[in-house]
Parts: structure tokens; C-alpha cells; sequence
């Protein structure tokens, strides 16, 4: 992955001129597997890991030979990705604190 610039454009209302407002930090990676397939990551920001896990997700979905074995996959991931997200939501659930029941030392 490499970091770069990005000239970012707007538009006052949405008929108005385009006019350039300035540069944003952009992360790119393309990665090559054996077979030759390219799998492109573009973010917004410098997270090297999320152009990476993109990159790897649109080389993934390339080698997918139809598109019934891409809608396999995708459950697959998503049901990973639930899996780790309910795993994450316990670890954080076990550190909260109630704050309303705490004692505050009156008698």
C-alpha cells in the first residue's frame, strides 16, 4: 500500500462551477496473485490495512468462477464478519460499568 494526495473537487449548489477545495490523504494498494488477476484498494485516509483487506476482496471476488459461488462467499464473509463482531461486542460489554448503580459513599 502507498499513501498519496487526492485533489478533491466541489460545486456551490448543483448547478454552480467546480472549483478545486483542496487535497486529501488517499491509500492505494494493488495487489497480483499467479494467476496474473490485479485486486485494486482505494481509502480515503492512510489505513494501509483497509487498502489492503480491499485489494484482497476485489482480487477474492475476480477468481470467483460464477456468480453463485461469489454469493457463497460473501455469505461466508459476512457471517465471519458477524462472528467477530458479536465476539468484540462481548469483550466490550464484560468492561462496562453502570454508573447509576454505584455507590457513592453517602449513608
Amino acid at each position: 500500500p502507498e499513501v498519496g494526495l487526492m485533489m478533491t473537487n466541489g460545486r456551490i449548489h448543483s448547478t454552480g462551477g467546480s472549483f478545486h477545495v483542496g487535497e486529501v490523504s488517499l491509500t492505494k494498494c494493488v495487489l497480483k496473485d499467479a494467476e496474473g488477476h490485479l485486486g485494486y484498494g482505494h481509502i480515503l485516509g492512510r489505513s494501509h490495512q483497509q487498502a489492503h483487506a480491499i485489494a484482497m476482496f476485489d482480487l477474492a471476488l475476480q477468481r470467483l468462477d460464477t456468480s453463485e459461488s461469489a454469493i457463497q462467499q460473501l455469505e461466508k464473509w459476512r457471517q465471519q464478519i458477524d462472528e467477530l463482531t458479536s465476539q468484540e461486542s462481548a469483550r466490550v460489554e464484560a468492561t462496562r460499568v453502570d454508573f447509576f448503580t454505584m455507590v457513592r459513599g453517602e449513608t
